[in-house]
């Protein structure tokens, strides 16, 4: 399914959605108030979706560079962000997430960080809403892995998410993508940009 489609672009957006009717479209809407960047397109990946997940996001379609995808193989997010790069004209690659909202400026600033010199991966900083989100959960997941990173083979690494990374394509086909082995969306991101340490970029 597209709508509007433009190769003419510098930046694709790509997200993954499982069953997200009820949080895309503020996505996508923060998408359409972006300043300050370049063309940019975005793809959102429906991932074994069972609710109006491509109907929902088809509705921004007059105001994006829009393209909606269905990604059903296996219930991934890696494989969906896949799918999505596989489809994706730019040479920069942003992936947020379907539960987010980017800032206004979030295309621009990680279109700028990526078109600097020997830079082959950006992340975005990241601001929980901690209202809908239980004590609990915020410690034991959030708090450390954000703040203080994860330790892999007794090295500290940055914990960079999804939510909001930036990768060029060169990178990006340097260590083949996201590892689809990983079921739903847990861990993949980590190993992926672990990856891209291991390589170099």
């Amino acid at each position: 399914m597209t709508s509007n489609p433009n190769p003419n672009v510098s930046a694709s957006v790509i997200i993954p959605a499982h069953n997200a009717q009820d949080t895309i479209a503020r996505q996508l809407e923060a998408l359409t108030r972006q300043v300050g960047h370049p063309a940019f397109e975005t793809i959102v990946i429906a991932n074994q979706c069972s609710d109006d997940t491509v109907a929902i996001s088809l509705t921004v379609s007059g105001r994006l560079n829009l393209l909606v995808l269905e990604a059903n193989e296996r219930p991934s997010a890696a494989h969906a962000r896949n799918v999505g790069v596989r489809h994706a004209s730019g040479e920069y690659l942003l992936f947020c997430d379907a539960d987010d909202e980017v800032q206004p400026e979030w295309v621009g600033e990680m279109v700028e960080g990526l078109a600097s010199d020997d830079i082959d991966f950006v992340p975005g900083s990241i601001e929980l809403d901690r209202s809908r989100l239980p004590m609990w959960i915020y410690h034991w997941f959030y708090a450390q892995r954000v703040e203080n990173g994860i330790f892999v083979n007794h090295q500290l690494l940055p914990i960079l998410m999804t939510a909001s990374l930036g990768v060029s394509r060169s990178a990006f086909d340097s260590v083949g993508g996201f590892d689809e082995r990983f079921p739903g969306a847990a861990g993949e991101d980590v190993q992926f940009v672990r990856s891209l340490f291991r390589a170099g970029n």
